[in-house]
């Protein structure tokens, strides 16, 4: 869920002083920030103003930088104080308390390829539609929802979900079914197995159902609360 886009210029003030601060406190954040510095080093800001996804994705993670720095020193307690006066979610608390932290500090083996794709304007998020909207019935019903770049360029996870017992579950839907399904599913628990993520749904739907949002989200928010820990769990809603 990207908030209003940060220009280009404006970024690269942010990371510079990002990567200032973190340096003295958290080495790992700092060089993932320089090596977006670098990627985008010899890019004119009219190029990049121009790139909607590569400024999207950048003002995510300088806000996200930004907001855990202030957490990363703080006790479960104090955290939990900060985040109930920020009105955080279960899903993005998982995201601030987990998944950033592992994105900092292990390798990403996506990164190379999606700086490149997403610089190149290769990357398209068509499924940003249907996101929204089950992530609106979600919420409707009580459930907490996250998705942002990160999660979906290296983490193959469309969506971060909890339920009423806010265990979170990291969803990803595709359209692909069949034998396809099965290289998809294959392909995706590795990638959930590599990040250390427990929970994992990957779900095949029919876009051309009329209700197929209902029943997504319906089925993502019994998945949230019902499925074990671990799983890696494939399903069809055709």
């Amino acid at each position: 869920m990207t908030p209003q886009k940060i220009n280009a210029r404006e970024i690269r003030a942010r990371l510079d002083g990002l990567i200032v601060q973190a340096d003295k406190i958290e080495p790992n954040l700092a060089k993932r920030l320089i090596d977006l510095r670098k990627w985008i080093k010899e890019k004119k800001d009219g190029c990049l103003n121009s790139k909607p996804y590569v400024l999207d994705l950048l003002t995510e993670v300088v806000l996200d930088a930004t907001f855990w720095l202030a957490l990363n020193p703080l006790n479960t307690t104090q955290r939990q104080i900060i985040y109930t006066e920020m009105n955080s979610s279960p899903a993005q608390q998982y995201w601030f308390d987990v998944l950033f932290p592992q994105w900092l500090n292990e390798r990403d083996p996506k990164l190379p390829i999606w700086k490149q794709e997403v610089m190149a304007g290769n990357f398209k998020k068509d499924d940003e539609i249907i996101i929204r909207s089950i992530s609106q019935k979600i919420e409707a019903l009580g459930g907490s929802c996250l998705w942002n770049h990160i999660l979906d360029l290296s983490m193959a996870t469309d969506l971060v979900t909890t339920g009423i017992l806010k265990n979170p579950l990291c969803v990803q839907l595709t359209t692909v079914s069949g034998v396809h399904l099965t290289q998809k599913y294959e392909n995706w628990q590795k990638a959930l197995i590599y990040w250390n993520i427990k929970r994992g749904l990957l779900i095949s739907y029919n876009s051309m159902r009329s209700n197929h949002v209902k029943i997504l989200a319906d089925r993502i928010l019994n998945c949230s609360d019902n499925l074990p820990t671990p799983c890696y769990t494939v399903e069809s809603r055709g």
